[in-house]
């Protein structure tokens, strides 16, 4: 699967959250990297948490993703209200786990169009 703008930008922002953590959980060598090293951290833990936003225009909405209506006498699925959430806050890891799920429902369906196709054929 090709990565998209999206995917590799939701990759950088966890790259950048989790050398924010690393710089929060080493211990200082000395005195200058105990003074630079919080200031390091929270460069890149502001750099993680931009690159996470949402961009400015998105296509789409909570009614275009098919989601199970809450109102129904079925227990809510973690899953599903974690998709739910994802859709009505958005950042580039849903939006990337979004469009991964659409590539892969196209895929789906055409693969069955083919096997229905080749069934009337034969």
């Amino acid at each position: 699967m090709t990565k998209t703008r999206i995917t590799m930008r939701a990759e950088k922002a966890v790259r950048q959250l989790t050398v924010a953590e690393k710089y929060d959980r080493r211990k200082p060598v000395d005195w200058s990297d105990a003074a630079l090293k919080p200031v390091h951290a929270e460069r890149a833990r502001l750099k993680g948490r931009e690159l996470l936003a949402a961009p400015t225009e998105l296509v789409g909405s909570t009614k275009t993703e098919l989601v199970a209506a809450e109102d129904l006498d079925e227990p809510q699925s973690q899953e599903r209200l974690q998709l739910r959430e994802t859709l009505n806050n958005p950042d580039v890891i849903g939006i990337d786990a979004s469009e991964q799920r659409a590539e892969v429902a196209t895929r789906a369906s055409s693969r069955m169009r083919s096997d229905r196709d080749r069934g009337r054929e034969g």
